[in-house]
């Protein structure tokens, strides 16, 4: 992963938010975060990644990010909220059109699809499929990005 001050601070609140947090198969969560950053190349892609959970609390301000970030960064990470009252598809819509929030989708709902991550329950299966179709969709907005 790429290490510099600012995705050092964003390593910070990450594990400082899932420290004691738990995934479905009794993992701790911040490694979720963790390796999906290890798979981004750029600063801002790899704080996205780290804080990609973060962001998504109710009582989490995206307006109240930094102001000394980066545009590019701010409106990534402002892509990556969902709204509460925004349906997934318009959702996975918005993001599709922001380069960075796309490449964390991507690598999110990727990780997410991994059935190691999930237990066994037929809930997962459904959701794993959602996950699947949704992946698929950043996919081909990804290569039409790519041309």
């Amino acid at each position: 992963m790429l290490l510099t001050p600012l995705t050092m601070k964003a390593l910070q609140v990450m594990y400082k938010h899932h420290q004691s947090q738990v995934d479905a198969n009794n993992l701790p969560y911040c490694f979720h975060p963790y390796d999906i950053a290890n798979e981004m190349h750029s600063e801002d892609e790899v704080v996205c990644a780290l804080l990609h959970e973060v962001i998504q609390q109710e009582n989490f301000d995206v307006e109240l990010l930094p102001q000394d970030w980066s545009s590019e960064l701010r409106r990534a990470l402002k892509t990556l909220k969902k709204e509460v009252d925004e349906s997934y598809d318009t959702y996975i819509k918005r993001v599709a059109d922001n380069d960075i929030a796309r490449k964390v989708k991507i690598s999110d709902l990727r990780h997410n699809c991994a059935r190691k991550r999930l237990t066994l329950r037929q809930e997962d299966d459904e959701e794993l499929q959602r996950y699947q179709f949704y992946y698929n969709y950043l996919l081909e907005a990804d290569d039409a990005w790519l041309g």
